[in-house]
């Protein structure tokens, strides 16, 4: 939001989809967040990022990391993924051929939110490839 912390990416992420887990609710302070999963390779952040980790759903750790002036939410990592990092849709300037292909953590699904029709939904994590 305030230009202080950049990312590039290259090529296409590894997914794109909606995360309705706890962690996500409970940091964005909405029903979900939208993401893109790139290979750490892909992706270039510049900037000074602040960091905060919780444990995930999974039970694996999540690393948040976000804009110390702004305070928006960049990027999170997990240590059940280390090679792969994901990036919040809603800070990328230009996302709109980044489009969600799937849903989860449904199971967490708020009565208030609601699931994306016309993608598949899985209760917790999507099969890895």
């Amino acid at each position: 939001m305030c230009g202080g912390v950049k990312i590039e990416t290259e090529g296409e992420p590894m997914l794109v989809g909606h995360c309705h887990c706890l962690d996500c609710q409970k940091s964005s302070g909405a029903g979900h967040t939208t993401l893109a999963l790139f290979a750490d390779e892909q992706m270039e952040v510049t900037g000074a990022l602040s960091h905060y980790e919780s444990k995930t759903d999974s039970g694996n750790i999540l690393t948040r990391s976000f804009c110390p002036t702004c305070g928006s939410r960049m990027i999170g990592k997990s240590t059940g993924m280390p090679t792969h990092t994901a990036i919040f849709l809603g800070v990328l300037d230009d996302s709109d051929a980044l489009q969600p292909a799937m849903s989860f953590y449904a199971k967490r699904l708020r009565t208030w939110d609601h699931l994306a029709e016309g993608i598949p939904a899985f209760e917790t994590l999507p099969p890895q490839p």
